[in-house]
């Protein structure tokens, strides 16, 4: 997979680190000169992050413009033909390498679109990853199972059911029982009020 190189002046870093954070975060791998350590060579490390990237992103302001690294690393990534994606973030003249393309214009200080960064996608080889399947879509549905003997059809169809399943007598008691006056169900059977809580 490649990767996008960033061009920008110095003034701009504090926006070009935000940038940088914002296409790394969406799948895009960037470079921009942090990474060179201390000791290396700067000019070859800079000629060999354009000559290796995939995609070139030039953020335009007056002062990046104004560079002559900045005018230096947009002539050699056209002259390689590497994709050129211009970030207008403040109005300036445009370099003669850019004269004609469509930029995408942040002036305001935001980051760049949607279909921006799915550009840069394309350039650089990045696949989404699939969704990661339900792990319980493949358990089928069981059918709710009523008595003892895996009967599937709710008992005593066209009355009311209890969360059991099983109906709701008229009296409102589960057990059956009518109510009695004093809120508590009459004892059927000749049987006195409490023996039945006992």
């Amino acid at each position: 997979m490649g990767y996008a190189f960033i061009s920008y002046s110095r003034s701009d870093q504090h926006y070009v680190e935000q940038l940088a954070g914002h296409l790394h975060e969406a799948g895009v791998p960037v470079w921009y000169d942090f990474e060179i350590e201390t000791g290396e060579s700067f000019s070859q490390r800079i000629a060999a992050a354009i000559d290796g990237c995939s995609a070139f992103v030039v953020v335009l302001t007056p002062a990046s413009v104004s560079s002559r690294w900045v005018l230096r690393e947009i002539a050699r990534a056209d002259a390689q033909n590497k994709p050129l994606w211009p970030l207008m973030r403040a109005v300036c003249a445009l370099p003669l390498e850019l004269d004609g393309l469509h930029y995408e214009n942040v002036v305001d200080g935001r980051l760049p679109s949607a279909s921006f960064v799915n550009g840069l996608m394309v350039h650089t080889g990045y696949v989404p990853p699939e969704p990661r399947p339900d792990p319980y879509s493949s358990y089928p549905v069981q059918p709710a199972v009523y008595g003892a003997y895996g009967d599937t059809t709710p008992p005593y169809t066209g009355y009311p059911q209890t969360a059991g399943g099983y109906p709701v007598p008229a009296s409102g008691d589960p057990y059956g029982y009518p109510p009695s006056t004093g809120g508590y169900p009459s004892a059927p059977y000749g049987e006195d009020e409490g023996s039945r809580w006992r």
